[in-house]
């Protein structure tokens, strides 16, 4: 089944941030947790959603309210949920060890926070 997710740009430009950053993190991750071949799979399906992400036209503070709607399987869109689930609830405790409160790291996780919202959303709906 595919799934539709529209994000705007400041949210694309987001995720291609923090998945590029935890690329290597989430590959170790995937290989201490499942098989080799599994591990790879999911790797692939990490990259594919990254790339469909760079794929999108993002020129920086520019129209960042304009969205851009890309088209998961439902493999893609449980991934994009557990990384941004996860990496989230990472990123603030991060932030609140290291007492970092500046407005670009809550400006973060609003964004991440909202982005987790609609993928919740598509989750249910594509459940039902």
């Amino acid at each position: 089944m595919k799934v539709e997710l529209t994000l705007n740009k400041a949210e694309t430009a987001v995720l291609i941030l923090h998945m590029s950053i935890m690329r290597s993190s989430v590959k170790k991750g995937f290989k201490k947790t499942y098989e080799k071949a599994q591990a790879k799979e999911l790797l692939k399906s990490f990259d594919d959603v990254l790339n469909m992400f760079k794929s999108a036209e993002i020129i920086e503070n520019e129209h960042l309210d304009q969205e851009t709607t890309f088209i998961f399987t439902s493999k893609e869109l449980d991934i994009l949920l557990s990384f941004v689930s996860w990496y989230k609830k990472e990123l603030e405790t991060m932030f609140s060890d290291v007492g970092e409160s500046t407005q670009e790291n809550k400006e973060q996780l609003k964004t991440l926070g909202e982005i987790k919202r609609k993928l919740e959303l598509l989750e249910v709906i594509e459940h039902v």
